[in-house]
């Protein structure tokens, strides 16, 4: 298997600071967008935040439901990638307005923070996760969003609300504890 990171670009602002994260430890990755056909191999995806452009919605979302339902790799969804992923399972998205650092704690221990009850993470979102199915578990919260980080029960797809790859905050053990989960590290 490929040691390489497949990064899904979703137009976030905040891109170009997780390829600075990913080059600064020396990992291969491959950048993709969303509705793109991708014939590579990689060991595990990452999806940025961002925004989808209201005249591709419905054509974004289905192929992250086709992707995602396909996929057996490790995944984790930053912001809008984190909203992408509870949508598909079947989460509601509702208003919820966070910008700059925040607070977040864990209610119970989430595997790519082990051993930590709380992190000190950039936050930039206008909406956030509410109602969430069966199928997927909350395991933080802040003050004013109450899920923060998820994972799907039988899958290793994971999500969280902030942006972890954002400036020197303690967002950075996410990004390196998934790398280790998937086997870059």
């Amino acid at each position: 298997m490929s040691m390489k990171v497949l990064v899904l670009d979703n137009n976030s602002e905040y891109f170009e600071y997780l390829v600075k994260f990913l080059e600064k430890r020396r990992i291969d990755y491959v950048i993709k967008k969303p509705l793109d056909d991708i014939r590579e191999n990689y060991c595990c995806v990452i999806a940025s935040g961002g925004c989808i452009p209201r005249k591709e919605k419905k054509s974004i979302l289905e192929w992250y439901r086709s992707f995602l339902n396909s996929l057996d790799k490790p995944f984790l969804g930053i912001c809008l990638g984190h909203k992408i992923l509870g949508y598909i399972y079947g989460a509601r998205i509702l208003r919820s307005h966070e910008k700059g650092l925040v607070k977040v704690h864990f209610l119970r221990e989430y595997p790519l923070a082990p051993n930590i009850r709380s992190l000190t993470v950039y936050q930039d979102h206008d909406f956030g996760l509410a109602l969430l199915p069966n199928k997927i578990v909350n395991y933080a919260r802040s003050d004013t969003c109450s899920v923060q980080a998820i994972k799907v029960l039988d899958r290793p797809h994971f999500g969280v609300q902030f942006h972890p790859e954002f400036g020197e905050n303690d967002g950075y053990i996410i990004l390196e504890n998934f790398l280790r989960f998937s086997g870059v590290l």
